[in-house]
């Protein structure tokens, strides 16, 4: 498991990442990438399941099918177009060692994780 960069470096970050054009006019997409990021600080680095972020993130009720409603695939590719295009406006690549920066890999429910 990757150390954990300083909390207030990972807060200064996600609220410039939430700040910016991609993300300000998206509630949906803000609560996500915050939910994420907020459980990787809080010491949980394993990915979340589909159903928990439909439930907590997506608002779906407690009889939610994720195999049936697509809302939490459809949305985590969605954040990570925004997150892409957000790092490709950059005049210089991403830095390595912010893990708020690092691409979301497919399939997988966590923020940080190495592709």
């Amino acid at each position: 498991m990757e150390p954990i960069p300083d909390p207030a470096l990972i807060d200064t970050l996600l609220e410039r990442i939430l700040a910016s054009e991609g993300f300000r006019r998206s509630d949906r997409q803000t609560a996500l990438l915050r939910f994420l990021v907020t459980r990787v600080c809080q010491g949980h680095p394993e990915p979340v399941k589909e159903y928990e972020l439909g439930i907590e993130v997506f608002g779906r009720p407690i009889s939610y099918d994720p195999r049936t409603d697509p809302i939490v695939r459809v949305g985590m590719r969605e954040l990570r177009t925004r997150l892409s295009l957000l790092r490709n406006r950059r005049c210089h690549g991403p830095d390595p060692n912010r893990a708020a920066e690092r691409p979301l890999p497919r399939g997988v429910h966590v923020a940080g994780a190495s592709p």
